[in-house]
């Protein structure tokens, strides 16, 4: 499947949240899409990139991994076709019961990292809006009343009004909603000048990519090395190293038993060293030979 890569100018200021994530796993701060889009997001059902979780010495979070795989939607959608009271059925939902249960206890395990990776970077940004290093704006707490929400009042029609550096020497923040409350006042929406953020913290220096051609004036993003894309001039995935690798756990016996797993490790390999996940019907195309001959074959099982 071939994606185009469109355009996202990146943003004049973002939300403080956002320069934290910047700073902890490289999110640029993206122009939004929706002009209207002035309240700070929620962060609650917040997904990072394999690439973010990378950059931020995390494991995969299991969310993406889901979205991606669609594992308990196949078991849910596969419970929900099942005759009610068959045994396959029962069989489909306590494995889906199972499968909702480790998923959970995975991501809790995962957010607790990435909370504490966040915490390590709360001190940078913080001495840099202390120092006036770093421009914050926000939305004075307290600016409407119940009854003035209930006639209708937004908070997007409050003002944004520049934040002294001097507030930050005293004040309590919650980082994901954005916030802070100090000795006399509260900021709610707060956000940070992104050239201020970037003369700070520097963006990293680009990478160059495979996977990436030009379509008139148009660049595509293709999720496989095979097939048509191939003539569009995109540099080929380094073959020699993966066929390298798999030959080092031919020879060592390390092959896992189970040839979906092994493709799976392969794949995480392949992302490490690429910096992009190779389709799997690719890896299976590469891999298949190997089990034939190491692990099928009658030579090696007897």
């Amino acid at each position: 499947m071939v994606k185009i890569l469109i355009p996202h100018a990146i943003a004049k200021t973002c939300f403080l949240f956002e320069a934290l994530l910047y700073r902890a796993v490289g999110r640029v701060p993206l122009e939004s899409i929706s002009e209207d889009e002035v309240d700070a997001p929620n962060y609650a059902d917040l997904v990072l990139t394999p690439e973010e979780c990378r950059v931020g010495g995390l494991k995969p979070d299991p969310e993406w991994e889901e979205r991606e795989k669609g594992e308990g939607e196949r078991l849910l959608d596969a419970t929900f076709f099942a005759p009610g009271d068959s045994d396959d059925g029962k069989r489909l939902y306590e494995q889906w019961i199972k499968w909702e249960a480790v998923k959970d206890w995975r991501r809790n395990e995962w957010s607790h990292g990435l909370q504490e990776l966040l915490k390590r970077h709360h001190g940078e940004l913080l001495a840099a809006l202390r120092g006036g290093r770093l421009g914050s704006e926000g939305q004075r707490s307290g600016q409407l009343t119940n009854e003035e929400i209930a006639e209708g009042a937004r908070w997007s029609d409050v003002p944004w009004e520049a934040i002294p550096s001097s507030f930050w020497s005293f004040c309590e923040i919650d980082w994901e909603k954005c916030r802070a409350k100090g000795e006399t006042t509260g900021y709610e929406s707060i956000a940070v000048d992104t050239v201020d953020l970037f003369r700070e913290f520097p963006l990293p220096a680009p990478q160059d990519v495979v996977g990436v051609g030009k379509i008139g004036d148009n660049f595509v993003l293709s999720d496989d090395v095979a097939g048509p894309s191939r003539k569009l001039g995109r540099p080929s995935f380094p073959w020699q190293d993966f066929h390298l690798e798999m030959a080092k756990h031919a020879v060592n016996g390390t092959l896992d038993k189970k040839q979906e797993a092994f493709i799976e490790a392969m794949a995480t390999w392949c992302e490490n060293h690429w910096g992009r996940r190779v389709a799997r019907s690719t890896l299976l195309e590469k891999i298949k030979p190997y089990y034939d001959e190491f692990v099928r074959s009658p030579k090696v099982r007897k």
